[in-house]
């Protein structure tokens, strides 16, 4: 006849005269893999923005969105990854480095290139407005319908 257990509890283990499995008293635990994905990740991010700001400004200038986007969660994942290399969970402390550097680049690329669409969008408002009232006036002024023609060239 054998012992069955409570329904939910484990089977006894057969014992063999030996004890559970112990580590020796004075080793280490191992040490845990390093968890280097944050500033691959950051150092990804970071490339794009900075590739994004340089090609925005002959391409297209409205890139400085996605530059931006891309710059804040590089250089965000670059210090949480550097963090972890500070904690010692983590051994890419270069890549870490190279992501917040390359941030930075790229958000100082995206505010420039914000900077020159809003200039440019900014002047073009401008001259358009000058046009409209300098129009307006040239009508005000004219007294025939052949000077308002005019107007228009």
């Amino acid at each position: 006849m054998s012992y069955t257990p409570p329904y939910g509890q484990p089977a006894p283990q057969p014992h063999y005269g030996h004890g559970p499995a112990v580590p020796p008293p004075h080793q280490p635990p191992p040490a845990p893999e390093p968890r280097n994905g944050l500033g691959l990740a950051g150092l990804i991010c970071s490339v794009l923005a900075a590739a994004t700001a340089v090609v925005s400004y002959a391409l297209a200038p409205i890139l400085f969105l996605a530059g931006g986007a891309l710059a804040i969660v590089g250089l965000t994942l670059g210090i949480a990854g550097q963090a972890r290399v500070s904690r010692g969970r983590a051994t890419n402390q270069g890549v870490c480095a190279a992501a917040v550097i390359l941030g930075v680049i790229g958000l100082l690329g995206a505010i420039n290139s914000a900077r020159v669409v809003f200039t440019a969008v900014d002047t073009q408002q401008r001259v358009q407005q000058t046009t409209v009232n300098e129009m307006a006036d040239c009508i005000d002024r004219a007294t025939t319908p052949e000077e308002i023609l005019a107007c228009a060239d």
